[in-house]
């Protein structure tokens, strides 16, 4: 099982594809084709709906991060300690003040 991060797919989508690749055990993907398909548009629900007439980001509120948080920790911390990988502890997201969907 290959786990990833979106976060990591933001930040570096050609080296995630490469991954990819490589864990399905498919030819390799030249540069260029990686470029192509990384430069294309990406639409999803949050995107089309904060692009709608009202504009507004969609916001948690604070009082529902607190519940998640609690609640995911103890599933986090096992699934970091399998994959002996911390940035699923998620620390770095539960940090924030708010989280904004893009």
């Amino acid at each position: 099982i290959l786990f990833l991060k979106s976060e990591d797919l933001k930040e570096d989508p050609a080296g995630v594809l490469r991954r990819v690749y490589k864990f399905l055990e498919l030819s390799p993907v030249s540069d260029e084709k990686l470029l192509q398909i990384v430069s294309r548009r990406h639409i999803n629900e949050q995107s089309f709906l904060h692009n709608a007439d009202n504009g507004d980001k969609f916001k948690m509120l604070p009082s529902t991060r607190d519940l998640l948080t609690k609640f995911y920790k103890p599933f986090n911390q096992k699934l970091a300690q399998l994959l002996g990988d911390d940035r699923f502890l998620w620390d770095d997201i539960y940090h924030n003040e708010s989280v904004e969907r893009t």
